[in-house]
């Protein structure tokens, strides 16, 4: 296995990890008083379009050639910290 589809199998599992935790979310966001829904609609909006812009990244990485693909991988990072710190945020509020 390269080292590049090592890279592109970790973070699949790493955004499926976020695709759980979104879930969890939701399932939150129904149980919530409704005047908290629309807070918590806004940050699932926002980690939603984080994880797509971190799905999208990923899809580049996965069809650049075996050269190229190192250079992808600064913005893969840069896009997974993003959603990352999103999905911290979105806890925070959720709790």
């Amino acid at each position: 296995m390269t080292d590049k589809n090592a890279y592109v199998q970790k973070m699949h599992a790493k955004i499926d990890q976020v695709d759980a935790q979104i879930d969890l979310l939701q399932a939150k966001l129904l149980d919530s008083a409704a005047d908290a829904q629309i807070e918590y609609q806004d940050q699932l909006e926002t980690l939603k379009k984080h994880r797509t812009a971190a799905r999208s990244k990923l899809s580049e990485l996965e069809a650049a050639s075996q050269d190229a693909w190192k250079d992808i991988q600064a913005g893969m990072e840069s896009a997974w910290d993003t959603m990352n710190s999103a999905v911290s945020e979105a806890k925070k509020h959720f709790k």
